[in-house]
This record gives structure tokens, sequence and C-alpha cells, in this order.
């Protein structure tokens, strides 16, 4: 079975998101889950990661393999953190 979301709790407060994320995790074992979302602690419940930039697959890869990689997927969580890279 295959499950699709495209933002599917981004017109949601935090805390009604989160308790409606401990429901829907235990409903995607199991299946294809495709997951469209800028919200970052979705994340890393994916097995797998494709990390869009203007319509272009630019990176992609288990949560820790994108974050080691400190490419574009790591300057974006950065930024929508709020932080800066420059290091």
């Amino acid at each position: 079975k295959v499950m699709i979301f495209d933002e599917p709790t981004a017109h949601l407060d935090i805390e009604t998101e989160i308790d409606l994320k401990k429901r829907m995790l235990p409903l995607m074992q199991d299946r294809l889950v495709f997951f469209a979302t800028h919200r970052l602690h979705w994340l890393r419940e994916m097995d797998y990661i494709l990390v869009m930039n203007h319509g272009q697959l630019v990176e992609q890869g288990t949560f820790d393999e994108l974050e080691k990689k400190n490419g574009y997927f790591t300057n974006l969580m950065h930024g929508m953190r709020g932080e800066s890279n420059d290091q």
C-alpha cells in the first residue's frame, strides 16, 4: 500500500501536529509513504529523504547521510532553524 501526503500538517499548530504525528507514524509502518513537508521534526522519522530545490532533486539519502554530506540539506536545515552555517 502507498500513502501520499503533501504538507498534511502545515495548517496545524505545533502541539496539534505533534499529537497527530504520534497517531500517524504507526499507520505508516510497512508502507511506502511519500511525505512532502517543510516541518523539520518529521525528517528523522523518514527512512530515505529526497531534497528538492526549485523542483530539482539536489540530494538524497538517509538523515544521517545527508547530515554528513554537509551540503544543501545541511544548509537548508540551518536556514530553517534560523541558524548561520558560516563555519
